[in-house]
């Protein structure tokens, strides 16, 4: 996890030094996501979708036969929730760190297309509730991330300041993508209750839970603002 921060920071410190000041941009993004996963896992069975929320931050690199190219880094985050076995009720958050590159280009009025391709890592948290025996267990880890996707951003309301500072958009976003992650093990374990003092604690409130494969292919619908 600590290499994978120190990618993302040093990428986007390399990437703002190496492009001019007028080219970074920063994206603050709110909508949902849909996605189709495979199973494996009492806590795969999450097809649906999920509400989140994301910051990204690009600078402009380059340009190739018009299109804008830039290095983007990014961090979302969401919450899935569900049903298994017809008595538990499964909550799933992740948090995801990438980074990659990023090809754009405006393709009408007030409407932009674009694909990127970003690598990193994922944090998953995942609690399961037994609604008879009013027991919960939970547990989180780490997977390494590839994510590649395509998408058409519409900004109908810009501002731009005197000299091209004070730049901002609003606007929706659509995009398509797919995601690969290697499976995240999984232990439930129950909340520690409160021990009598004096009390020997022994750890027996604790199943493997599987591993977690949030693979998927995603469709994400949001809000954009743009900085």
């Amino acid at each position: 996890m600590r290499l994978t921060i120190t990618f993302f920071t040093c990428a986007l410190v390399w990437a703002a030094t190496a492009a001019p000041a007028s080219a970074e941009r920063f994206e603050l993004g709110m909508g949902s996501v849909s996605r189709w996963m495979p199973s494996g896992s009492v806590l795969s069975l999450h097809d649906g979708s999920s509400t989140g929320l994301g910051l990204d931050a690009a600078v402009q690199v380059g340009a190739v036969a018009g299109l804008s190219l830039a290095v983007d880094g990014s961090y979302a985050t969401d919450a899935v929730s569900g049903r298994t076995f017809q008595r538990m009720d499964t909550e799933t958050r992740t948090h995801a760190l990438l980074v990659g590159v990023r090809a754009q280009r405006a393709v009408a009025p007030l409407t932009e297309a674009y694909g990127r391709v970003a690598a990193g890592a994922i944090r998953v948290a995942a609690t399961l509730d037994d609604d008879y025996a009013a027991e919960s267990v939970s547990d989180h880890g780490w997977g390494a991330a590839l994510y590649a996707g395509a998408g058409v951003e519409v900004l109908p309301i810009r501002r731009v300041g005197a000299g091209g500072r004070g730049r901002f958009a609003l606007g929706v976003r659509a995009e398509l993508g797919y995601l690969a992650m290697t499976p995240v093990a999984l232990t439930g374990r129950s909340p520690d209750a409160d021990m009598p003092a004096g009390a020997i604690e022994i750890p027996a409130h604790a199943a493997s839970l599987g591993r977690l494969n949030m693979s998927a292919l995603t469709l994400g619908l949001s809000a954009v603002a743009r900085f």
